[in-house]
């Protein structure tokens, strides 16, 4: 599958990094390991989801 038809999901900034540079789109996950001071926004990601069954709507329908 081509990379412009995957989405990278992370909740770190260097997940959303590593989704860029490999040409997908991204979503920071605004919850999972996250430290204290994590800015989701400042990430630059595409999306940002508060609970993986958001990350629903950012999946194709079959």
């Amino acid at each position: 599958m081509p990379p412009g038809l995957c989405l990278y999901v992370g909740d770190d900034e260097r997940d959303i990094i590593a989704g860029r540079a490999a040409g997908m789109r991204t979503v920071a996950a605004n919850y999972g390991y996250l430290g204290v001071h994590a800015d989701t926004q400042a990430w630059g990601a595409d999306a940002i989801i508060d609970s993986p069954l958001e990350l629903l709507q950012w999946l194709p329908k079959a």
